[in-house]
């Protein structure tokens, strides 16, 4: 939320698996980290039409610092 507002750009996050801390669970178990080409710590930034714009396959030690790149790189803001 901060990242958003700071690049005054719309952005919803959403945490998806099987923890009791996320808010979208994979339709039958199926992987959908794999799936989307990350590890469990990993992130996907998707566009409004479905388009992967960027993806960092496991954790990074900046998390603000990399999806404000990513972001910014998106809606060309820095």
């Amino acid at each position: 939320a901060r990242v958003a507002e700071r690049l005054s750009v719309p952005l919803t996050a959403y945490r998806v698996g099987d923890g009791p801390d996320t808010d979208l669970r994979p339709v039958d178990g199926a992987d959908w980290a794999g799936a989307h080409g990350i590890t469990a710590g990993g992130a996907v930034l998707v566009r409004p039409d479905g388009f992967v714009a960027w993806r960092s396959e496991g954790p990074v030690t900046d998390p603000a610092g990399v999806l404000r790149e990513a972001v910014g790189a998106v809606f060309d803001r820095h």
